[in-house]
């Protein structure tokens, strides 16, 4: 699942890289078409959903979750990004100012998530957070 994909490029390298299907959604009507623009591009374009359906609206849990969004929207979207995780299931938060990760992985963790790890590039980090498997 990728919230906020933009022109779909998680999306599309997460078909490259094996993932069965994805499903993409931006609140911005142009990230439709150029998703799947990019989607038939790399040849994955039978692989993906891609629409402008609100987040909570998502129905079910994805294994991985993908979101490359500025802090602030992370921050206020952490309930319906995180509860689209499931059980046993990662959360690749990207984009994201060094100075304000921390306060971005507070937000998740309040909401069940556990940290994994933080990846640094520059004054951007990445942060990989799971759900435990239920059970």
């Amino acid at each position: 699942f990728d919230a906020g994909c933009g022109s779909g490029i998680l999306s599309v390298a997460a078909l490259l890289l094996g993932a069965a299907e994805a499903v993409a959604v931006d609140v911005e009507d142009n990230a439709v078409p150029v998703s799947e623009e990019n989607a038939e591009a790399n040849g994955v374009e039978a692989r993906l959903r891609v629409s402008t359906t609100p987040i909570e609206e998502v129905e079910g849990a994805f294994e991985l979750v993908l979101a490359n969004i500025q802090a602030p929207i992370l921050i206020a979207l952490a309930a319906p990004i995180a509860a689209r995780v499931a059980p046993g299931g990662a959360l690749v938060l990207s984009g994201v100012l060094a100075e304000r990760a921390e306060e971005v992985e507070a937000a998740y963790r309040a909401e069940g998530l556990a940290h994994e790890a933080t990846e640094a590039e520059s004054e951007w980090r990445a942060i990989v957070m799971t759900r435990l498997a239920s059970g």
